[in-house]
């Protein structure tokens, strides 16, 4: 029998939804995906494709919740109340991540001089 790490699974879902991997793998998706399959994604403007990183970044965190959810991993929400303040709390979560990343990009690329 194989001596697996089955931890591996939740400490990735986790890592998506509460520290920054929606971020992080949202720009991944954009830069090595959608504008490889989609070439005038890169004519947009810059707040357009911020705000199509952030959604690809919440689709990706709301769906590891709800994986992690789905696998018993975490308390399922017993009230709307506590539906609500929860996917608040990730989509947010997803939201800071995403800017940090961004930051984090858009400062490291060497900035272009006119001629």
């Amino acid at each position: 029998m194989l001596d697996l790490d089955l931890g591996l699974l939740p400490r990735f879902l986790v890592w998506i939804v509460t520290l920054g991997g929606a971020g992080f793998l949202a720009f991944w998706v954009w830069e090595h995906w959608v504008e490889m399959l989609w070439p005038k994604a890169k004519e947009l403007v810059a707040w357009a494709k911020r705000w199509l990183v952030l959604a690809i970044a919440s689709v990706l965190s709301i769906g590891a919740y709800f994986l992690l959810l789905w696998l018993g991993l975490e308390k399922v929400p017993a009230t709307p109340q506590d539906w609500l303040t929860t996917l608040f709390a990730v989509i947010a979560t997803t939201y800071l991540s995403s800017q940090q990343f961004h930051g984090h990009l858009a400062l490291s690329k060497p900035k272009e001089v006119p001629q």
